[in-house]
Parts: C-alpha cells; sequence; structure tokens
C-alpha cells in the first residue's frame, strides 16, 4: 500500500513538472517573439529624417539585435536543457513505474541494478539544470547591462540632435521606448526568477526522489536478509525430514527383517513341538518298560505338560 502510495505521488510531482516545463518554454518563445518583433518607436517617429539620426539610431538598433540574438540562443538553449532534463526525468520514471509493477517478482539484483541506474539518471539532470541556471544568471546579467546600456544611450541626445532642435521629441520618444524596454525587461526578469523557482521546486523534488529511493533500497536490504534466513531455516527444515524419512525408513527395513525372523522361528519353534510329541508318543508307548529307569517317567511328564500348555498346569495343580 505504501509503495503504492509513493508511486502515485512521484507520478504527480512529474506531471505537474512537465506542466511547468511547458509553459515556461511556451512564455519564452512568446517573450523572445515580441522582443525581437519589436520596432523602435524613434523610426515611426517622423521628425526623424536626417541622415545623422537614422545612422546613430541604426547602429544602436545593430547593437540592440546583435545582444537580443545573443541571449535568444542562450535561452534557446537553456529550452533544450530543460527539454533534455524533461526527459530523462520521464524514462526515471518509467523505471520506477517498471519497480512497482514488478516488485514482486523480479530478482533483487535486477532492482538494484535499476536503483543505480535512477540514481545515475537524477545526477545527470541535476547536472544539466545546474547548467541550466547558471546559464540563466548569465543572460540575466546580460539583460541588465543591455537595459542600462539602452538607458544611458537614450537619456543623452547627441549634439546634431541639438541642433536640429529635436531635443525634446527625442527626448519623449526615447523615454517612451525606454519604459516599454523596462517592462519588458521586467517581465523577462520575473520570468528568468519563475525559472529559478521551478528549478528550486526540481531540486527539492529531485531531492525527495532520492530519499525514497534510499529508503525503498534499504527496504530491499533488509527484505533481501530476512530472505536469506527463511531460505536456511527451509535448508535445515529439508535436513531434519531427509535425515527423519532416512531413520524412519531404516527402521521399516528393521521391522521387515525381524518379521521374517519371527516367522523363521515360529516354524522352528513348530518343528520342535511335531518333535517332541513324536518323542512323547514314542516314549508313553514304551513307558511300562521305562519307568524302572530313574527319570524317565519324570521327563515324560514335563513333556506332558509342556505339549498341554499351561491351562493343564492349573488344572494339575488344582
Amino acid at each position: 500500500m505504501e509503495m503504492e502510495n509513493n508511486y502515485i505521488v512521484s507520478s504527480i510531482n512529474v506531471d505537474v513538472y512537465h506542466t511547468f516545463i511547458r509553459e515556461a518554454v511556451k512564455d519564452v518563445n512568446s517573450c523572445l517573439q515580441e522582443f525581437q518583433g519589436e520596432e523602435p518607436q524613434i523610426f515611426k517617429n517622423p521628425l526623424w529624417s536626417t541622415d545623422e539620426a537614422k545612422t546613430l539610431i541604426v547602429a544602436e538598433k545593430d547593437i540592440m539585435i546583435k545582444k537580443v540574438e545573443c541571449l535568444s540562443r542562450r535561452l534557446k538553449e537553456e529550452k533544450d536543457l530543460v527539454l533534455n532534463a524533461s526527459t530523462e526525468l520521464m524514462e526515471q520514471s518509467r523505471l520506477i513505474e517498471l519497480l512497482n509493477q514488478d516488485h514482486a517478482n523480479e530478482h533483487t539484483t535486477y532492482c538494484n541494478e535499476i536503483f543505480v541506474r535512477a540514481d545515475e539518471g537524477f545526477g545527470s539532470v541535476s547536472t544539466k539544470l545546474t547548467m541550466a541556471m547558471d546559464h540563466i544568471e548569465k543572460s540575466r546579467v546580460q539583460l541588465k547591462e543591455c537595459a542600462s546600456t539602452s538607458n544611458m544611450t537614450k537619456e543623452e541626445p547627441s549634439t546634431d540632435q541639438k541642433i536640429f532642435g529635436y531635443e525634446l521629441p527625442y527626448r519623449q520618444s526615447s523615454l517612451c521606448l525606454a519604459e516599454k524596454k523596462e517592462e519588458d525587461l521586467a517581465r523577462a526578469l520575473n520570468f528568468i526568477s519563475s525559472i529559478v523557482e521551478l528549478s528550486r521546486e526540481i531540486d527539492e523534488f529531485e531531492h525527495t526522489i532520492q530519499q525514497k529511493i534510499e529508503l525503498n533500497a534499504l527496504r530491499m536490504e533488509e527484505v533481501k536478509y530476512q530472505f536469506y534466513l527463511s531460505v536456511e531455516h527451509v535448508n535445515s527444515i529439508r535436513k531434519k525430514e531427509l535425515l527423519y524419512r532416512t531413520a524412519f525408513y531404516n527402521r521399516c527395513c528393521n521391522l521387515e527383517k525381524a518379521e521374517i525372523e519371527v516367522n523363521l522361528l515360529g516354524d522352528e519353534v513348530d518343528a520342535l513341538v511335531n518333535l517332541l510329541e513324536r518323542l512323547h508318543v514314542t516314549l508313553y508307548q514304551y513307558s511300562p518298560i521305562l519307568k524302572n529307569y530313574f527319570g524317565v517317567m519324570d521327563i515324560l511328564n514335563l513333556i506332558r505338560k509342556e505339549l498341554e500348555g499351561p491351562d493343564s498346569q492349573l488344572q494339575t495343580n488344582q
């Protein structure tokens, strides 16, 4: 029952983790598309018609695009790492499910191999998530630098712009663009913080799974020890059974031999009794002659008593 509860809890945690991963990847893609597809408001302003302003803005846009592309590549790498980690977690959950289904039938060695593979898989997942967290932190720093650079660049107009008298419209458009960039940056930072929080929850989930696996491994060792004790007890019982069976067989053989010997002795006794009867009959015929000899009549009386049995002796005594 406890094993089934642990399996249900692990399955629910894995499903929740997969849901978080899918939503996080969707948010990453949407943020990147919005951030890359955004056109600066300055290009839409009809006041900027000079070549100097356009050149400055184009150069600034190129720098920002390069930084955004670099960050997008990094975030795509993080996406790949997270997807790989999700795939490996699905594999580990499948192994745990296989272990729970075959817990009563599989051999102990196979269970130990599954535990080792699960530990290795969770270790690789932890390594990849750690790498993803490092890259995310670097991306956060670069986003902050990009935002600060953008603010510094937008806040100071060039001398050409001051000369042409476009300082005020430039400041207004740059402030709008900076506010929007700050909002986008805040959303990106919030998203990154949610990813960090998600990674922490994943670490906690991994730690919980490892504790449960260690507990199950200890239980398996205890069951294995008890199984060995039971095997030894069964072997001792089998040895005693074989010993008792051998002794019983020997006694049966001895009883059969004794029965045969008793039958032989009975036959010999019958033969001797017949011989005594014949001797008694023969001696009794010559008793008138043999009575003159000392002791012969006593022998005849003794033979007669033995042949007649104890009943005749009781009657004679009475």
